[in-house]
């Protein structure tokens, strides 16, 4: 994270687990799940799959993604880890932070540099988010929040994102949350209403379903619709459906 946060590569590669007793998990069936969600194709599950996603992001991050997205899809399995486990999975989330650090940056002159920047940003803070369990408000998270809404500020948003603009919900769910208690906060909320408004999204479990295309766990699930209620507040009424009952804007 230090080195994230200050636009710097990481100074150790991580060690090699081959031949280690922590390369596999210990439970068969974790290694199997762990495996298949790797190999699968998820294209209808997940965005994180569809070929076309290299227009807009680089070939790293998209595996790195992905890896968040195995994760994620372990931690909402697996309700405990023995010993032994937990320590396969605690190197499995530092080589996944590790790799988001240590992407190589495209050249500005790339088109989607700044799209491929503001998913980085947002890819490590859901690493914390949901790999660590950490919370906001915190330091770090408002830092990253600001670094990331400049990322996005950098962005062509005019047609939000236009094919991606799902992926850019996800970036903007993020950050908003990243940003409790913080000026940034107000900012994210504005977007997320403007996206919501331009693709006519109006329930929260439409929103979700579009949100879980990306990696989202379930313990976030709470404070995403919480924000989305506080996103609401900016919007027309009647505007906003919520688990089937109309709820007036003020």
């Amino acid at each position: 994270m230090t080195a994230f946060l200050s636009s710097s590569k990481p100074l150790l590669s991580l060690p090699e687990t081959t031949n280690t007793p922590f390369e596999a998990f210990e439970d068969p069936e974790l290694n199997l799940f762990f495996t298949n969600c790797q190999a699968s194709d998820n294209s209808n599950s997940s965005l994180l799959w569809n070929p076309a996603l290299l227009q807009i992001l680089s070939d790293g991050l998209i595996i790195a993604l992905r890896n968040l997205y195995t994760m994620t899809a372990l931690l909402d399995t697996c309700l405990a880890f023995s010993e032994h486990d937990m320590l396969v999975y605690d190197r499995k989330r530092a080589s996944v932070q590790h790799q988001l650090a240590d992407l190589p940056t495209p050249p500005l002159a790339v088109e989607s540099y700044h799209i491929t920047e503001s998913c980085r940003i947002a890819a490590v803070i859901y690493s914390n988010l949901a790999l660590w369990g950490f919370r906001p408000p915190m330091n770090l998270y408002g830092d990253l929040a600001r670094m990331l809404q400049a990322a996005l500020q950098a962005t062509d948003r005019a047609d939000h994102w236009g094919t991606w603009w799902d992926i850019l919900l996800w970036t903007l769910f993020i950050g908003g949350y990243a940003a409790l208690k913080r000026e940034e906060r107000m900012w994210f909320l504005r977007m997320i209403r403007e996206v919501l408004q331009e693709r006519g999204l109006r329930h929260w479990v439409a929103i979700r379903n579009v949100l879980e295309r990306m990696p989202i766990c379930r313990t976030l699930l709470d404070p995403f619709e919480t924000l989305w209620c506080e996103a609401a507040a900016f919007m027309p009424r009647g505007e906003v459906v919520k688990d089937g009952d109309l709820v007036l804007s003020v």
